[in-house]
């Protein structure tokens, strides 16, 4: 499956998740939420990922959300007269919620997981 904003990669029975935006020091878009749901769902269906390493390209891992992107969808919101939503404008209708995945984010072994914001293990990692 190719993605817009995201490379997805399986060696070896772990997967390898790159924030691919190093223009925008993989700024967090709407579309990049949603390659990365998709890419998650593909891991989550496929036993041959073991673990996922999340990773960034270029000189930044990932430099929060991206203003730009949401004042643009803002603005063209207000430009077809779309009401605000009640918990801010990042969601948009019909969006899935990221569910709990059972794959790995972060470091992908157990000495590195102190230098990683968070991970999970399936309950098949071998970890």
């Amino acid at each position: 499956m190719n993605y817009e904003t995201i490379i997805l990669e399986l060696k070896e029975g772990v997967g390898y998740l790159t924030l691919n935006r190093p223009d925008r020091a993989n700024t967090i878009s709407l579309q990049l939420m949603k390659d990365v749901v998709q890419a998650m769902e593909r891991v989550e269906a496929e036993p041959e990922f073991r673990v996922v390493v999340v990773t960034g390209a270029g000189r930044h891992f990932c430099g929060g959300a991206d203003l730009r992107d949401l004042a643009e969808r803002t603005r063209r919101r207000t430009a077809t007269g779309a009401e605000p939503q009640k918990d801010g404008d990042f969601v948009t209708p019909g969006a899935r919620s990221v569910r709990r995945h059972r794959a790995v984010a972060g470091a992908g072994d157990r000495r590195n997981k102190r230098r990683c914001d968070g991970w999970w293990v399936r309950d098949r990692s071998g970890l």
